[in-house]
């Protein structure tokens, strides 16, 4: 039985910034660098099998230090995105943005995998993201979940965002005839690891949101 770790992203320049003050695609800020390097090496002792992660900037140097460490290559996959895309502005203003091209990608990551999505006009270039749409994308990655691992003995880890980490774990429960949202879920911390696993048709939560392998004073939500 394959073992799913969702993962959010390291402490992101624009987590320690206003919303008026955020840009499309930020780094990680020292914090979040050295939450990426404590998550590295907990993976490693894990003997984690597989990494996929999201094309933004946060997500891709989050899961960077764990792909030194293990020697395993990244699967960059767009629909791992944060919800609402690539985008610039705040509000009612939210402008959707390229993102980095397949050419940025493989200069700065030259061994990792990039989904054949993406192209030299950028991973997302398109409109800001809705919640319906967001939570569709879910429904699809859940899915994906579902039957790519169901039969493995993989553990599996993604890199992603806390937002679309929410949505997945809406779709999950809602599979269990418990439609709502989960505001009970409260911060979603990075590099906050949630467990699932998928058997008989049935998803089982075995952690949720865990950053036992941080010291207390790197906790950010």
């Amino acid at each position: 039985m394959a073992q799913i770790l969702l993962i959010r992203h390291g402490q992101s320049a624009n987590n320690a910034k206003p919303e008026s003050e955020r840009i499309a695609d930020p780094g990680l800020t020292d914090i979040g660098t050295k939450q990426a390097l404590a998550t590295a090496q907990w993976l490693k002792a894990a003997k984690v099998s597989l990494l996929y992660c999201s094309p933004f900037l946060r997500s891709l140097e989050s899961i960077r230090p764990a792909a030194e460490l293990t020697n395993l290559n990244p699967m960059v996959r767009p629909d791992l995105c944060e919800q609402g895309g690539c985008y610039s502005g705040y509000d009612d203003n939210k402008i959707g943005q390229p993102g980095m091209t397949r050419n940025e990608l493989r200069q700065r990551y030259p061994s990792w995998s990039l989904d054949a999505s993406i192209g030299e006009q950028g991973w997302w270039n398109r409109e800001y993201e809705t919640h319906q749409q967001a939570q569709r994308r879910a429904a699809s990655l859940v899915e994906w979940l579902r039957s790519e691992f169901e039969n493995s003995d993989e553990r599996i880890a993604l890199m992603i965002h806390a937002d679309i980490k929410r949505r997945i774990l809406e779709e999950i429960l809602a599979a269990k005839k418990t439609p709502f949202e989960c505001p009970w879920l409260g911060p979603l911390f990075n590099v906050g690891v949630t467990c699932l696993s998928f058997a008989a048709d049935q998803w089982t939560i075995h952690s949720l949101n865990a950053t036992n392998h941080l010291p207390n004073e790197w906790l950010t939500a």
